[in-house]
């Protein structure tokens, strides 16, 4: 296990090449020098002993149950990095430890992080609303009844759209095009499978599809348009569809053992954001983007801050009031309860959280999940968040994250508004 705290953040700081923050007098901040924006800053607030030593525990144990063979995880208090530990190893043949630069596979963490956040910069930009239909932009998107389908149902999965489809149909009409264009082609065939609006069902093929959209009306890729409007400006360095060799060479592989056939280091563990492959052309919007705690820290503290980091403002206050708040209500199916359970909460994106504490604003708990082991939950009333990334389908597929998302989330609540937050 390996604690970073305010004593040697300097030294991994210099180690990963960054710059950092020092601490100052009465809790101000002044710059060690001038540099962009800092992936990794010096914390204005550590965690007391007992919530870091709960939230260790808590890891630990799910290392120790055999759910995932280490994790990274930060956690964010005050708009500043209070707490960065990283544990076990990212792969156990041969044995590599976890280190705090190591790059994640995000699966479906990729849906906010990249797709919902290039949508919200087109939204900011007036190039489309969330009333814009998808079939203005997809002609062939109208058949199957879907020609009344929004950005907003996209976005709070009340699309009518089914979870997930097999990449074998888009290849079967694929021809001599490109596979990404031949999975677009194929979700734009089918058929509703239940009626816009009624109901959630979390689907990837929501966000296959709003990808595509943002690059029509972008005129790019995502892969640019994120690097050049958000990456960038926050200075998240190893964040990409694309990944560089030097980020390869800190995976943290999905695969035990050989690779499945036709995959690469670099693949994403995905099937369909696999086939439908990221390029400088398109880059799939269910899964397929890399990044580490660090980076995402950078974007976990502007949407917490409302936009801005650092001083560098990425969106305005009144985006990420809109894109964070509940936007639909309505019960959520899934293969596990195909009848529809209790009413959930959906921001534009975001999973609404459950109340965790009688004394907290549910509204303003926002997370999302990834199946490779990611995670982060945001308080925006408290400017918090966690980030517990691992890359758990390499000890266990399908994962079993529950215990540990659920335990380092609820020891930041307990943190922040009292003990009584109910114990899992």
């Amino acid at each position: 296990m390996k604690r970073i705290l305010l004593g040697n953040m300097a030294a991994l700081a210099a180690a990963m090449g960054v710059g950092i923050l020092v601490a100052g007098c009465a809790g101000r901040t002044e710059p060690l020098a001038a540099a962009p924006p800092s992936p990794i800053a010096a914390p204005a607030v550590v965690l007391p002993a007992e919530v870091r030593e709960r939230m260790d525990s808590v890891v630990e144990a799910g290392i120790a149950d055999g759910r995932m063979p280490g994790a990274v995880l930060l956690v964010g208090a005050g708009d500043q990095v209070a707490y960065l530990n990283s544990y076990g190893n990212r792969s156990l043949e041969p044995n590599v430890p976890m280190t705090p630069d190591t790059v994640f596979d995000l699966a479906s963490v990729s849906k906010v992080v990249g797709t919902a956040t290039a949508a919200m910069l087109l939204i900011e930009d007036g190039k489309m609303t969330l009333e814009t239909r998808v079939a203005d932009l997809i002609p062939d998107f109208s058949a199957g009844d879907k020609g009344n389908v929004t950005i907003r149902d996209l976005m709070t999965h009340t699309s009518g759209l089914k979870a997930y489809e097999n990449w074998q149909t888009a290849e079967a009409i694929r021809g001599d095009g490109e596979k990404s264009d031949a999975l677009i082609r194929r979700i734009a065939s089918l058929d509703k499978s239940y009626q816009t609006g009624e109901r959630t069902v979390y689907s990837c093929l929501n966000f296959l599809t709003l990808a595509r959209v943002n690059e029509i009306v972008a005129g790019e890729s995502m892969e640019s348009l994120l690097s050049r409007r958000v990456w960038k400006p926050l200075g998240m360095k190893d964040t990409s569809y694309i990944p560089r060799p030097d980020m390869i060479a800190r995976w943290a592989p999905t695969f035990k053992g050989a690779l499945p056939a036709s995959r690469t280091p670099a693949s994403t563990h995905d099937p369909l954001a696999f086939y439908y492959g990221s390029s400088t052309q398109h880059c799939p919007g269910n899964a397929g983007l890399f990044s580490t705690a660090p980076d995402l820290a950078q974007w976990c503290r502007m949407i917490a801050n409302e936009g801005e980091v650092d001083g560098v403002r990425i969106f305005k206050p009144e985006t990420i009031r809109l894109w964070t708040s509940v936007q639909a209500h309505v019960p959520a199916h899934s293969a596990n309860n195909p009848e529809g359970g209790n009413p959930i909460k959906r921001a534009l994106g975001f999973q609404v959280s459950r109340d965790m504490h009688p004394d907290g604003p549910s509204e303003s708990w926002i997370n999302h999940t990834g199946y490779t082991g990611t995670y982060f939950f945001i308080d925006k009333s408290k400017k918090s968040f966690v980030l517990l990334l691992a890359n758990a389908v390499y000890s266990q597929d399908p994962p079993q994250m529950g215990p540990p998302r659920t335990g380092v989330a609820r020891a930041l609540v307990r943190y922040q508004y009292g003990s009584d937050s109910p114990e899992e």
